[in-house]
């Protein structure tokens, strides 16, 4: 089981990707993908039981399979973007002399 904090860090990275338009799903190329956006929700306050008000509520574990990719996905391009290096400044070639 994925912890609290690391579902809400998968699916704010989701979040972040998509509203800065970095995350693009391609016409026709991810029809699972968006049948299960459609369906991707957090359970309503009636259906949580007593002791889950103290803890983070995720989203409704049905039919996520293609969403839990993603969330990974985000998380790794996140950390990816974060490890890169610094670029070099180019070195020009110097004349040697003999």
């Amino acid at each position: 089981s994925v912890s609290q904090s690391r579902y809400s860090t998968g699916v704010n990275k989701t979040y972040e990707l998509i509203a800065e338009r970095k995350l693009k799903v391609l016409k026709g190329s991810a029809p699972h993908l968006l049948d299960e956006i459609s369906q991707y929700h957090w359970p309503e306050p009636k259906d949580l039981l007593p002791d889950q008000d103290a803890k983070e509520v995720k989203p409704v574990g049905q039919n996520d399979h293609v969403m839990d990719c993603i969330r990974y996905l985000s998380i790794m391009c996140s950390k990816s973007i974060k490890q890169r290096p610094k670029q070099v400044e180019e070195v020009k070639p110097r004349r040697v002399t003999r």
